[in-house]
């Protein structure tokens, strides 16, 4: 694991923060369907054939000790049903300039992209992780991942302090929420970012047209969805 000292020195030698060779699309492939559970490969293999370059994909953090934490694509409690995200990477892999969107590591994404970024370096350099604070961003950085996506939903801050953020860092694009009940879709957020940068904002599953022309008409550019 990189100590405290690797990650200052990390900072201090060069922005390693790397500019991702694509570009946001309006669809993102979302695979966190609950059919998706058993059938990953042939997800990722629809997605492919269906001619998309960004997927998304949920991870679940499961506490193995007091120092160690396990990422899943799936949130099975029977262990045997469960895939790891290394494997879903892999899996990914095979399909040329498929980049691989990392959703719902809010506790962990340090310890995530430790693991990643030193036994699985060239599988991480297929992610595009989220950041869900300001501080995550700072911490991805340190791991030399391509530019984060900024999720709305749990910053805590001000619109100018967003702003003064975005037009300070890269920034692949923002997400938000509008399908989890316990978070409230930031409608004031979406529309600053829009009004003042030409950075995508996108909503998380949005799976049929009415709802999104619906967004559309509130500064949302693009969709992860399972229905296009």
């Amino acid at each position: 694991m990189m100590t405290e000292n690797d990650l200052i020195k990390a900072i201090l030698d060069n922005d390693t923060i790397v500019l991702n060779e694509i570009n946001p699309q309006e669809y993102v492939f979302n695979i966190n369907s609950d059919n998706d559970t058993y059938n990953y490969p042939s997800r990722l293999k629809e997605a492919a054939n269906a001619g998309y370059n960004l997927v998304s994909v949920k991870c679940f953090e499961q506490k193995i000790s007091e120092d160690e934490v396990e990422f899943y694509v799936n949130n099975e409690q029977n262990v045997f049903n469960r895939m790891k995200i290394y494997d879903f990477l892999e899996e990914a892999s095979k399909y040329k300039n498929m980049y691989v969107i990392i959703t719902g590591v809010t506790d962990n994404i340090g310890k995530l992209y430790d693991k990643l970024s030193v036994d699985y370096p060239k599988l991480c350099k297929i992610t595009i992780p989220v950041a869900y604070s300001f501080n995550d961003y700072y911490t991805l950085k340190r791991y030399g991942t391509n530019v984060p996506i900024l999720s709305l939903d749990r910053l805590g801050c001000t619109k100018s302090e967003l702003m003064s953020f975005i037009s300070s860092n890269d920034v692949f694009a923002c997400l938000t929420s509008v399908s989890d009940e316990n978070v409230k879709f930031n409608y004031e957020f979406a529309e600053v970012v829009s009004k003042s940068s030409d950075i995508f904002t996108y909503a998380d599953e949005v799976n049929n047209e009415a709802e999104m022309i619906y967004y559309r008409d509130r500064y949302i550019k693009g969709f992860f969805t399972t229905n296009k």
